[in-house]
């Protein structure tokens, strides 16, 4: 006969399984306060900076709540609060959750260190030289599908006008003598364009010109024309940042460029040009506003009146009536264009790209 054996305390009867736990479906509870989740009587002082994987601390220490940053702030979060969520569908619950505990932490806004006024970038004032803007000029002049970069030199040179200004400009603004950047169906803005008299530099390359001022037009390769047909192609011109940049470049004002680490960035050789070696990646030294920070700076030097550089570059009127009427009186500019004509009898001593006599 078997005897049966239990252990003391044993049952012999099998337990049933413990009850599955259901996950509660209402919003968790709000966050504790601050002191809870952190302790101390002055949490914002115990918040250690969170460490990160490739940065080792040397000495952790309390941060104060102009130390902190918001970064470290999303990482606590995260890793305190979201990665603990079980269901992902009650994500949106947490940003209710962040909400609160931003408004809990970040009592004042997070800013930058201001820089000391002896440690501040001046203002650039980069201005081209009489030799450089003949260098420039000539470049541009150098190839046909520039010739509306070379136009634009000479009018922002001669007008003080602004870039977007000339760049819209249209042939029927061009009467009397005189250049109206406002074009008769658009108001006037804060960045005011102005009237102003052309100058004799520039009236022969005014003449004859149709619709667009400003055009791109460039030659069509042979293989590509048609029996009869045209042999450029034209479209309208709304920038000339590139093309300028080139310019720049050829004209020798220009630097290499650097990557983030301080190496030149070198391009691959042109083989169409029989190139074999890389190039230094260059950019050139100024961008076309600079050429009316150049000519506005020059009529302030040749003493020209402050009233008449404002009117020109369009920065300041001088009433109602002398502003609407101004044009109807060419002489009021005539100090200015007289500068001009000056500034273009100093350039001749680098180049004659600019004269034109028919």
């Amino acid at each position: 006969m078997i005897e049966e054996h239990s252990c003391p305390g044993a049952s012999n009867e099998i337990a049933p399984p413990p009850p599955v736990a259901v996950p509660s479906i209402d919003p968790p509870p709000a966050p504790a306060s601050l002191e809870n989740q952190i302790g101390g009587d002055n949490p914002l002082e115990e918040v250690e900076q969170v460490p990160r994987p490739d940065v080792v601390p040397a000495h952790p220490a309390p941060l104060a709540l102009s130390e902190i940053a918001i970064a470290d702030l999303l990482d606590v979060w995260q890793r305190e609060h979201v990665a603990n969520l079980g269901d992902p569908a009650r994500y949106a619950i947490s940003v209710l959750h962040w909400l609160e505990f931003r408004a809990e932490i970040i009592v004042a806004p997070p800013f930058i260190r201001d820089v000391d006024a002896k440690e501040k970038s001046k203002p650039r004032e980069l201005v081209y030289t009489h030799e450089q803007i003949s260098a420039i000029l000539d470049a541009a002049a150098s190839r046909p599908d520039r010739h509306h970069l070379f136009l634009y030199i000479l009018i922002q040179l001669s007008t003080c006008g602004r870039s977007e200004a000339i760049l819209d400009l249209h042939a029927h603004q061009l009467q009397d003598r005189l250049i109206h950047f406002l074009a008769p169906d658009r108001q006037q803005s804060s960045k005011r364009r102005s009237i102003v008299p052309i100058a004799p530099t520039l009236a022969p390359w005014l003449m004859g010109l149709e619709g667009k001022v400003i055009v791109y037009r460039a030659e069509i390769a042979e293989h590509r024309r048609k029996p009869g047909g045209p042999t450029h192609f034209e479209r309208d011109c709304y920038d000339v940042g590139n093309a300028f940049d080139h310019c720049l470049i050829e004209a020798g004002l220009s630097r290499v460029v650097h990557d983030q680490y301080g190496v030149p960035v070198m391009l691959p050789p042109r083989r169409k040009i029989g190139e074999t070696e890389r190039r230094p990646k260059l950019s050139g030294i100024g961008s076309p506003n600079t050429l009316r920070h150049t000519i506005i700076t020059e009529m302030h030097r040749r003493g020209v009146a402050e009233a008449q550089i404002e009117t020109a570059s369009g920065h300041a009127g001088e009433g109602t009536n002398k502003r609407n009427y101004r044009h109807l009186r060419p002489d009021d500019l005539a100090e200015l264009i007289e500068a001009v004509e000056s500034l273009w009898a100093d350039i001749d001593a680098f180049t004659h790209i600019h004269r034109r006599t028919r």
